[in-house]
């Protein structure tokens, strides 16, 4: 036992400064010791959640998710309504968002995230991040009816409990994807710029949130300032260990201009990059 918390803990520890190999074999083989000790303990649940947030750094999402599904039923077992609970429906949530045409099979876990959510913390930041999860997997399922209530309760509620937070940066961000493209621009800038105060600069979430505001600045036809975004954006997603999906974004985003400033080798350059 005392070899597999070492094995989570250097886990979490080399997830934290970007070693995403380092951490998926830590994670694998303390989730091997516990399997051999028993099937449905608490430490087993613990290295199962170190070890799906390592295959969700590097963009495993299946795996991830087969991690947090394992884990939600042993701490489902030990205490159904608790935090660990909590969490690991809204990181199973996560995981199916973030596929391809996943959503529709995230909010099932997103729905019993909010509920509970409810239960624990009814007016939490968390349980806004969980309503604008759970609002995003709706709209993103074509549900826009039933999207449009938890979106807007989401927002109301971090700006009650967190406003000028980091949160309600995220749950901005969110929103985003059913705003006109004018109002994306506003919501976006308005995010980006609580975070620039927030943050030391150079958070992911920063970058993220410059290459949203780049392609809300694409739609309105602004190509130079979306190019100064997706620039920065490009920048900050490159010194984080979990920013391979902004990068990529942000050089599709870059991609884009070229191609509209007729600079066909440079728009090739970034997409093939």
């Amino acid at each position: 036992p005392r070899a597999a918390f070492l094995l989570e803990m250097l886990a979490l520890l080399s997830a934290s400064i970007g070693d995403d190999p380092a951490a998926l074999d830590y994670g694998t083989r303390a989730v091997g010791i516990q399997e051999t000790i028993g099937q449905g303990t608490v430490a087993l649940a613990s290295a199962l959640d170190a070890l799906g947030r390592a295959h969700m750094r590097r963009g495993a999402f299946t795996e991830a998710l087969a991690c947090f599904t394992r884990r939600l039923r042993i701490v489902e077992s030990a205490k159904p309504d608790s935090e660990a609970v909590a969490t690991t429906l809204h990181q199973a949530g996560l995981c199916c968002l973030l596929q391809p045409d996943g959503a529709r099979g995230g909010i099932p876990y997103l729905e019993r995230t909010v509920a509970l959510r409810r239960r624990l913390h009814p007016d939490a930041p968390q349980t806004a991040l969980a309503l604008a999860a759970l609002g995003w997997a709706l709209e993103s399922a074509g549900q826009e009816e039933e999207a449009r209530p938890a979106l807007e309760e989401a927002l109301k509620l971090i700006e009650r409990v967190a406003p000028d937070s980091a949160d309600h940066a995220t749950v901005l961000l969110m929103l985003v994807q059913r705003a006109g493209a004018g109002e994306s621009l506003q919501q976006t800038q308005r995010a980006l710029e609580i975070v620039q105060r927030q943050t030391r600069g150079d958070s992911l979430l920063m970058g993220t949130l410059h290459v949203e505001v780049g392609w809300c600045m694409v739609r309105n036809g602004d190509l130079p300032g979306a190019r100064r975004h997706f620039e920065q954006g490009l920048s900050l997603a490159e010194r984080s260990a979990l920013g391979t999906f902004c990068s990529a974004w942000a050089r599709e985003g870059l991609g884009t201009v070229a191609v509209a400033a007729g600079r066909t080798d440079e728009a090739i350059g970034h997409y093939q990059a």
